[in-house]
């Protein structure tokens, strides 16, 4: 089965958007492909083709070698949104393959030229240890994090752990030295050995139909104290043992054929500090309201960039990201002094989550200031949202979003100056917490100037919501589609 869900990396670029009237007649492509390989199968990213009248695009593969792309996409339908899951039967696990994409307009005749290409190396699984900060004294979690776990399902696993006793202290309850995950929440963790400088910990799944893992972002967590007398600033690595030579048991993970899963393992670092604690993305100290708001920041401006500490603190969900998953988790731990509880989770809806415009007469007068009101057919569970607009820039320009009575509990952030044609923002729950309303609501209203006579699409490039768990609501277990209609405004003279 093939999955397109809508989705962007926002920690990975800075977006570089043209607009609609360099490309009259033709669209631009899409931009910064990128290709994450996994045990059963790759997830393709790509940066939206800023131009309204792009309908959605066409997924183009070919072996490594091959001189040119098949004309015939592999995608089956139109891809609506800028990810894509290749699980095709087909793949072959050891085999490295190429892809690029082409945007497609709204009448399906305009096709772009090809994205970049990009690569991956089938039916490898990447798991990380990122970098972490802590306090001398405090406690920490330590995450193992995977790229790219989609269709993955484990009977069992060993991840072993080796650390520096001089600087890292496994906590001495073993229930609370290793906890599950959004993502693994239906498995079973345990230590399994521990020894001065390692720990082993055993991963345990129904032996006869293990529950299926979709997604990526952190596997398990395990938690240590920080000696106290540790000096700050002080680096030390965290790394799994590969082969068994330190632990006495290789980092190993069976599927549900008892086959060694492949893994590439990448090592990770903790460095002592008060500073870039998980959560702190100001590095201030302490995890507040802005750091939150910090969050929203980069999830609405794509122009900017975490540093590699910022990025530690921020990245909350392991997505190698900073976004609004991670703002409405951090916003719930300012507020609760906790993160999101796993034992609290409830399902929600899974009736596919739609936003749409409502005009107010035929058209607008030019050099004339209107709202447009925009909707939300069902806001439940929703704890985050990260919206971008298109249109043609000759003929209007949003200058803001005021957000709505349903948002009243919400931050909202968009830069103050952004692409031309473009209009991006992101808002999260002021506590984390998720809406309960099922039903339509009026999201808010978009503060737009008509320019000049002429016809334009408003096109929702991207439109992305997260629960109270910092789940994406279609990159994750959810998998409820999230879609936004296009409208188009007429303005006359």
């Amino acid at each position: 089965m093939k999955k397109a869900h809508l989705f962007l990396a926002v920690s990975l670029f800075a977006l570089s958007f043209l607009p609609n009237a360099l490309f009259a007649g033709s669209l631009p492509p899409p931009g910064k492909l990128v290709a994450q390989s996994g045990p059963l199968a790759t997830e393709l990213k790509w940066l939206p083709s800023a131009d309204s009248n792009v309908e959605g695009y066409n997924v183009h593969r070919r072996a490594v070698g091959d001189t040119a792309f098949p004309p015939t996409p592999i995608n089956a339908g139109l891809v609506k949104d800028t990810l894509y899951i290749d699980d095709d039967s087909s793949l072959v696990p050891g085999n490295t393959y190429e892809y690029a994409v082409k945007a497609v307009n709204y009448g399906g005749k305009i096709k772009s030229d090809y994205s970049n290409t990009a690569s991956a190396y089938f039916g490898k699984g990447l798991f990380f240890i990122p970098q972490v900060y802590g306090e001398p004294g405090s406690t920490i979690m330590v995450p193992v994090s995977v790229k790219n776990a989609d269709n993955l399902r484990v009977t069992s696993a060993n991840i072993s752990i080796v650390y520096d006793p001089a600087v890292l202290t496994l906590v001495e309850d073993k229930k609370a030295a290793v906890k599950r995950t959004v993502l693994t929440r239906e498995y079973g963790w345990s230590v399994n050995t521990t020894g001065t400088n390692y720990v082993v910990i055993a991963m345990v799944g129904n032996i006869s139909n293990p529950p299926v893992i979709v997604g990526e972002g952190n596997f398990v967590e395990l938690y240590f104290t920080v000696n106290q007398d540790i000096q700050k600033g002080a680096v030390s690595g965290v790394k799994f043992d590969v082969d068994g030579s330190i632990t006495g048991k290789a980092t190993k993970m069976w599927n549900e054929n008892f086959a060694v899963i492949d893994l590439q393992l990448d090592d990770g670092d903790f460095a002592a500090g008060s500073d870039y604690i998980l959560g702190d993305i100001t590095g201030d100290q302490n995890v507040r309201a802005d750091d939150g708001s910090y969050a929203l920041t980069f999830s609405s401006n794509k122009s900017l960039s975490p540093s590699s500490k910022q990025l530690a603190a921020g990245d909350v969900n392991g997505d190698e990201a900073i976004g609004n998953l991670d703002a409405s988790a951090i916003l719930y731990y300012v507020v609760n002094q906790d993160w999101p509880d796993l034992d609290s989770l409830t399902g929600i809806s899974k009736e596919k989550r739609t936003f749409s415009f409502t005009k107010q007469g035929g058209s607008y007068k030019k050099n004339k200031a209107f709202f447009l009101a925009m909707n939300l057919n069902n806001p439940e569970g929703m704890a985050s949202c990260e919206i971008m607009l298109t249109y043609d820039p000759k003929i209007l320009e949003i200058k803001s979003f005021q957000p709505g009575s349903m948002l009243k509990n919400f931050e909202v952030k968009y830069p103050s100056k952004q692409s031309k044609g473009v209009f991006q923002f992101a808002l999260a729950s002021k506590d984390g917490s998720a809406a309960s309303n099922s039903n339509l609501e009026a999201f808010g209203k978009l503060k737009t100037l008509a320019k000049k006579p002429g016809s334009s699409r408003i096109n929702f490039s991207l439109a992305r919501m997260g629960d109270a768990y910092a789940r994406d609501f279609e990159r994750s277990d959810l998998n409820i589609e999230v879609e936004g209609l296009a409208e188009t405004m007429t303005v006359s003279k």
